[in-house]
């Protein structure tokens, strides 16, 4: 593999994992919330 392309699979990667955060992040905090009155 290329420089260019270990590059390229960590921005992929990089993308999805921030992608998924912030779909998962909001939904961990209200089940918190919700199990701490």
């Amino acid at each position: 593999m290329s420089v260019k392309e270990v590059l390229a699979y960590v921005c992929f990667a990089g993308a999805i994992i921030s992608f998924v955060a912030m779909y998962l992040i909001p939904k961990i905090r209200s089940r918190e919330q919700r199990e701490n009155p």
